[in-house]
């Protein structure tokens, strides 16, 4: 919940430093910004798939 309040913080001030910037800056600093949060969500839920795999494989071992 923080990086998403962190996310929409950043996103209303790109909107207002908008006017303010280069347009090439801009689209790179957007492009970059709409990459990190894809990013995190991805590993994350990658990291919650290992942590659920490998803790479901200790449950089974431990039950033999």
């Amino acid at each position: 919940l923080i990086c998403m309040g962190l996310y929409l913080i950043w996103d209303n001030i790109r909107f207002i430093i908008q006017p303010y910037m280069n347009s090439e800056i801009y689209k790179i600093i957007s492009n970059f910004t709409e990459i990190i949060p894809q990013m995190i969500v991805g590993i994350a839920i990658i990291v919650i798939g290992i942590k659920l795999i490998v803790g479901k494989k200790k449950e089974v071992d431990e039950d033999d």
